[in-house]
């Protein structure tokens, strides 16, 4: 059951903008989508028998530089059809 109600995630990224200066913040927007059918529910509860109530499916966003293993940011967030963050 697990296996074939595991989700579809599209992910993709864009810079908000293109004139950043050295050492200033970069604001990244990320944007996440799930394909779904028309008559499936947009939240997605995860299969948990032994949780006692409804639990909804969480994911992490993390961006960080592999070689120098710097982690940059880290987030949970909550995709029901399309989620944009900035």
């Amino acid at each position: 059951m697990f296996v074939n109600s595991y989700p579809t995630l599209e992910v993709s990224f864009e810079l908000a903008k293109y004139d950043y200066t050295a050492g200033s913040p970069i604001l990244l927007k990320v944007t996440l989508s799930r394909d779904i059918d028309e008559d499936e529910d947009t939240e997605q509860s995860v299969i948990a028998p032994f949780y006692p109530s409804k639990k909804l499916a969480n994911w992490w966003i993390v961006l960080g530089d592999r070689d120098s293993r710097q982690l940059y940011v880290i987030k949970k967030v909550t995709v029901t059809k399309s989620l944009s963050q900035a």
